[in-house]
């Protein structure tokens, strides 16, 4: 089963790396859309390029093919460019989504990929909210619109208390006009890091040509206990230090 462990921010950021993906196949082809809401009003606008998207946010619904024949998955998409489709994806560590940031693709200025302090800020994103989005149309579009604006926003800060200052679907690189979305999404993201920082066994689907998905796994007990060493060693630094 899939964890879900309170640490500091700088254990999350242990975990993170520690629960890279193996770099396996995923057959995947695109069946429908799940809960969610059309009308992002999403427009990107990284200086160098400017990108309006205004259809669906939510979850996608996939069925494997090949190896994967039989099996359903759901996810949430971390690339605005690029499209669903039958892809073969590449497993790999949430912070090598997305590979390459469209539009335009390999836009040397893209945001992606999203590297160690966004994919911290994810799986806080992930651990608090998406077992509360249920069949909420209006709930799932705004969580989408929050991995949208982690993986795309221009974060220069790495301490994660600092970060999520950074991100807000109401200016910056990306923005909504979709005010009651915006809001939603706004407050999910003022709520990140909030009593300790979370993390959340996901990895990231990435193929050339296919949109790149964020995918739920379990987090790997090495990672865990890697996770919780670290914690133990930073616990007896600070107790030396106050001696």
């Amino acid at each position: 089963m899939m964890n879900r462990v309170v640490l500091g921010a700088t254990v999350a950021a242990a975990i993170a790396v520690g629960s890279a993906a193996s770099g396996s196949t995923l057959s995947l082809a695109f069946n429908t859309t799940g809960y969610g809401a059309s009308g992002a009003g999403i427009t990107y606008n990284n200086g160098s390029i400017n990108y309006s998207y205004n259809g669906f946010a939510g979850q996608l619904k996939w069925n494997g093919f090949g190896a994967q024949s039989g099996k359903q998955y759901t996810t949430y998409c971390t690339e605005l460019g690029e499209s669903t489709g039958s892809w073969t994806y590449t497993e790999v560590a949430l912070e090598q989504v997305p590979d390459n940031v469209p539009p335009p693709q390999n836009d040397p200025n893209g945001a992606g990929p999203m590297g160690v302090t966004k994919a911290a800020l994810m799986r806080d994103l992930y651990a608090r909210y998406v077992s509360t989005l249920g069949t909420d149309g209006n709930k799932n579009a705004a969580f989408q619109l929050c991995v949208w604006e982690i993986s795309h926003e221009n974060v220069t800060l790495t301490d994660l208390n600092l970060a999520k200052g950074q991100l807000s679907l109401s200016g910056g690189w990306l923005s909504s006009s979709n005010s009651s979305l915006a809001s939603a999404a706004n407050l999910m993201l003022g709520g990140l890091g909030t009593d300790g920082w979370m993390s959340y066994g996901l990895e990231g689907l990435t193929n050339d040509a296919g949109q790149d998905q964020i995918l739920i796994v379990p987090i790997p007990a090495s990672a865990l206990l890697a996770g919780i060493g670290l914690l133990g060693a930073v616990a007896a630094r600070r107790r030396f230090a106050n001696v």
